[in-house]
């Protein structure tokens, strides 16, 4: 059997845009597993670029049409980049298999849709959103199932005509009241979060709120109005237009609260002075990652390691090679250039609000030239549902808890990894993923139990079963509500020494804090230490 013949793949969607694309579908080997995926671009004058591909997300659509295949339930898949000189010309689909195999998969340009298996799946990429909501029903979710809808209406561009000066003529129906210019992208996750409580905070004080996103599947910014009745909401390719529009406007307070994922984030720290300089704006920022040091926002090198800030040598050598996430989006690819325009913006804040002392204290080490009394350390504010403590029975053998959309730079494969490694000793030890997890795993000894809501977490918990919870994230956090809403639950817990996490969980009474070397077997003792830690406790031997 060829390697060809064991292929099934579907590529859902692309959208090509201005030198920047954007794709996603699902992809499976029969008999053996995926070891990397990458993208290939081949320009019209010869040169080719690398850019990375996520791979693992789960496809419960792509596991239901191949029923028993282990491997199709984690097959998709995503990309999406900006690329640097010609024209393009082909794009091509780079699979290495664990044995060592390697396929070349040419892929058209223009596509919407591409099907290699009509036979199994009638046009996924028509059905996968219809599917997702089926499986939300059928579990009952349907508070998710209205979220997740109402965030796929709201993200949709309007590109009615006049809309722009719609725009204007409400702003200015307004005379002397305040607009502020908020700045954030449309991924989702918590910095979403903080930014809709911003603006609902700023609208309930009587501003107007102008928010500045970018829209990942169409290529393309959007703004949209709020607090001057109906929201108003406006798509455009050229960023120029944002520029021409505030000489109509005049803001008085710019917030910078994410610009991972933006088309031209270099210009994003000249957007935020020219409101700054031009209309007296205060101008403010959250540090809700470290794209305000690298394009690479979870400070992950070249390795895909969490590389410390290191010397600006390091950082060029890493920048030029490095397919982390967004950082093609940045085309000169040279951080002497994005630390001096960021650093240039920064020095005008009027306020740079940090969620840690881990994550200031790298900030300043890029920046030292920063002043103290510009930067508030403000950790978020928590509220778990229920707020009890929570009594996990160590009793028992070893039950790992894990939370939350575990990705790669949450520790997908270190916890995949650990669960073959806890097969492989033959060991009575179990993990439970409350969420799920974007890599391959032992199925024999991890569960994932899906996505959660937030107000169930409590019962989500106790119902799991785990005495011993991991945060396993690899990047230095700014924050981490999980760690937080873990530490109020009073569970033992276990995260690595980086960042945010590390700082809080270093002062909690059942925290755990250990090294981060990659090594399986080490984390493996140590959890295991831990736990008998909390037992020995228990039957009074020793004090936790």
């Amino acid at each position: 059997m060829t390697f060809q013949s064991e292929l099934h793949y579907n590529v859902d969607s692309v959208v090509i845009r201005d030198h920047q694309l954007f794709g996603f579908g699902w992809l499976f080997l029969a008999y053996q597993s995926v070891r990397s995926l990458h993208l290939e671009l081949h320009l019209t004058d010869g040169d080719q670029q690398v850019f990375s591909v996520d791979y693992n997300k789960p496809r419960d659509d792509v596991a239901s049409a191949f029923p028993g295949n282990p491997y199709a339930d984690r097959s998709g898949f995503l990309f999406y980049g900006a690329w640097r000189g010609a024209a393009l010309s082909q794009l091509v689909l780079v699979v290495e298999t664990e044995g060592g195999k390697i396929e070349s998969i040419p892929l058209p340009q223009q596509i919407e849709s591409l099907v290699h298996d009509e036979a199994v799946v009638n046009s996924v990429a028509r059905t996968y959103l219809l599917n997702k909501a089926k499986d939300y029903i059928l579990r009952g979710r349907f508070r998710a199932l209205w979220r997740k809808g109402m965030h796929h209406l709201k993200a949709a561009p309007d590109v009615s005509g006049g809309s722009l000066r719609r725009l204007v003529e409400c702003v200015k129906s307004s005379p002397g009241r305040s607009l502020c210019v908020v700045v954030d992208h449309s991924v989702g996750g918590w910095a979403n979060i903080y930014r809709e409580r911003l603006i609902k905070q700023k609208i309930a004080d009587g501003e107007g709120v102008l928010l500045f996103t970018y829209h990942i599947p169409s290529l393309q910014f959007m703004l949209e109005l709020r607090g001057y009745g109906k929201p108003l909401r406006y798509a455009f390719q050229d960023v120029m237009v944002l520029f021409e529009l505030l000489t109509h406007i005049s803001p008085t307070e710019i917030f910078y609260n994410n610009g991972v994922s933006f088309a031209q984030p270099e210009l994003i720290p000249e957007l935020l002075m020219s409101i700054k300089r031009h209309h007296g704006a205060a101008l403010r920022f959250a540090l809700h990652d470290y794209f305000l040091i690298c394009p690479s926002h979870f400070l992950l090198n070249d390795r895909g390691r969490y590389c410390t800030v290191p010397s600006i040598a390091e950082c060029q050598r890493c920048l030029a090679i490095n397919h982390e996430g967004f950082v093609s989006l940045f085309a000169a690819r040279d951080i002497e250039q994005w630390r001096a325009e960021w650093g240039k913006s920064l020095e005008l804040a009027d306020e740079i609000i940090c969620f840690s002392d881990a994550s200031r204290a790298l900030l300043l080490k890029a920046y030292p030239m920063l002043r103290q009394e510009q930067l508030t350390t403000r950790p978020h504010e928590i509220d778990c549902p229920g707020g009890q403590a929570l009594d996990c029975d160590w009793s028992g053998t070893l039950h790992i808890g894990v939370i939350g959309q575990i990705g790669r730079h949450k520790g997908a494969q270190v916890v995949g990894g650990l669960s073959h490694r806890i097969a492989e000793r033959g060991l009575a030890i179990t993990i439970t993923v409350i969420g799920v997890l974007e890599a391959e795993y032992n199925k024999s000894v991890l569960s994932e139990t899906g996505p959660y809501e937030r107000d169930r977490l409590v019962d989500a918990v106790a119902k799991s079963g785990a005495n011993l919870f991991l945060f396993p994230s690899i990047w230095p956090e700014t924050f981490s509500y999980v760690t937080a809403e873990l530490i109020q639950l009073s569970v033992p817990l276990v995260c690595f020494d980086l960042g945010a996490p590390a700082e809080r969980v270093r002062n909690y009474r059942y925290g755990t804090v250990i090294p981060f070397n990659g090594n399986t077997d080490r984390l493996l003792d140590n959890l295991i230490a831990t736990h008998q830690r909390y037992v020995d406790s228990r039957n009074g031997v020793a004090e936790v």
